[in-house]
């Protein structure tokens, strides 16, 4: 199983860059050992780009509780997370042959999320931009927001896992 992991840079209007090919698992976060926040719910089957955005505004408002009105860094950082929320999703069950699972946590200050569909393709940016053609732009705006994004192919060829992280 292949790994491709892209990380933000710190500096220049946060441009993206990509770390490499590395083999590996394509086990989530908490059974990586990573700490997870318990926020005291389970989390929600979800089938829509709509129902994964009201599971992270609740993962995201378990988690900054009485700050959830944080002033405008707080609402930039849900706007971003909703935002690629969207995309992911939206771009697995239009592209990727369906989405399989979805889900959100907190961990170490960052929100993380995986979404599973059933293409092993990893996601496409057009070359050039088509004006007056929309779509083609998701994964590079979801590469530019996050932190770290890894795409985890499924060894069956039976789909793939991203994941995707974004600082809080």
């Amino acid at each position: 199983m292949s790994d491709r992991r892209w990380r933000g840079h710190e500096g220049s209007a946060g441009s993206m860059g990509y770390d490499g090919c590395v083999e590996g698992g394509g086990r989530f976060a908490a059974e990586q050992g990573e700490q997870s926040v318990d926020t005291g719910h389970m989390q929600r089957k979800v089938d829509s780009a709509a129902g994964a955005r009201e599971e992270v505004r609740r993962v995201l408002g378990d988690f900054y509780g009485a700050r959830a009105d944080g002033g405008p860094a707080a609402r930039t950082t849900v706007g971003d997370a909703l935002l690629v929320t969207s995309e992911l999703v939206t771009n697995a069950i239009r592209h990727g042959g369906g989405l399989l699972g979805f889900e959100a946590r907190v961990s170490e200050g960052e929100l993380v999320l995986h979404i599973t569909d059933a293409s092993p393709e990893e996601p496409a940016t057009p070359a050039t931009a088509h004006p007056g053609r929309p779509g083609g732009f998701g994964w590079a705006l979801v590469r530019r927001l996050c932190r770290g994004v890894v795409v985890r192919r499924h060894p069956d060829g039976g789909g793939k896992t991203i994941t995707a992280r974004l600082a809080l």
